[in-house]
């Protein structure tokens, strides 16, 4: 059963008087969006992943690559029908001593209306850097990430330069580019 939930907050420990903000804050709460995204789910799914970085916490070399498949399935029953797949393909060169170069590449394809849980954002730490926090949203989108990485020596800190690109397909309407 998925159902949206309210916000409750009016305070926190660290929070002091922050304004904590709604669900969904990137959809108008008076959007139809909101609405639909109750009902009952019923899914199945496939993940694969290959990875051969030479470490996981801080890899310098080699590849991670994953596909995930999702289908929802006994429509009779359940309130969502659509089919997605998501992929992502991570490579690592290195370049220099404790110099990295990280390339990313991240698709997403639905040809289904997807309800709100599962479309594809863009936006934010983590995708488009220097956008606001899952500003596009659609349910196809492609994302390539560049990023050359200093380590300084025996330190998890270190500095880099990036590069992102991406755009979002939103439900048939057009294409977002950044």
């Amino acid at each position: 059963r998925i159902s949206n939930l309210k916000r409750n907050a009016v305070a926190g420990i660290f929070g002091g008087k922050k304004r904590f903000r709604e669900n969904w804050s990137t959809v108008s709460p008076e959007s139809g969006d909101l609405q639909a995204i109750e009902g009952d789910l019923k899914e199945y799914g496939m993940k694969v992943s290959y990875d051969s970085r030479d470490s996981e916490r801080q890899p310098s070399s080699g590849i991670l690559a994953t596909l995930h498949l999702l289908q929802t399935t006994d429509t009779d029953s359940a309130d969502f029908d659509y089919s997605l797949a998501h992929t992502e393909i991570k490579g690592y060169l290195p370049v220099a001593r404790n110099q990295t170069v990280m390339l990313r590449l991240r698709a997403g394809h639905s040809d289904d209306r997807l309800p709100l849980f599962r479309r594809f954002f863009l936006g934010g730490i983590g995708s488009l850097r220097g956008y606001d926090y899952k500003e596009s949203e659609g349910n196809r989108y492609a994302l390539f990430n560049a990023n050359y990485i200093w380590q300084f020596h025996h330190s998890e800190l270190g500095a880099g330069i990036f590069f992102d690109a991406g755009q979002v397909y939103a439900d048939w309407t057009g294409i977002r580019l950044h």
